[in-house]
């Protein structure tokens, strides 16, 4: 009797190590190397201007067209409705 169960225990292993690896190789497939993997690849460029080159930024508008007040309806923090404006917090 054990000797059957004992079997069946190690037969439902070899089953689940089965899948196991089945779904190992579905979500974490290796990635493929190209041909030039075996050369020596170059570090990865930084991203942005080349160093020393001199910083860009938008202007200030010489004319303001309109000017809105925006209120929110709900905190985006805490996604609270119970607002109230406090004199504290304008700009």
């Amino acid at each position: 009797m054990l000797r059957r169960e004992n079997e069946q225990l190690r037969e439902e292993n070899r089953l689940l190590k089965f899948q196991l690896e089945e779904y190992r190789k579905k979500f974490f497939k290796k990635k493929k190397r190209s041909e030039d993997s075996d050369r020596e690849r170059k570090p990865p460029r930084k991203r942005g201007a080349p160093v020393g080159h001199p910083g860009v930024t938008r202007g200030k508008p010489t004319r303001i067209d309109e000017q809105m007040d925006v209120k929110l309806q709900k905190c985006p923090e805490c996604g609270s409705e119970d607002l109230k404006c406090s004199s504290q917090n304008l700009i």
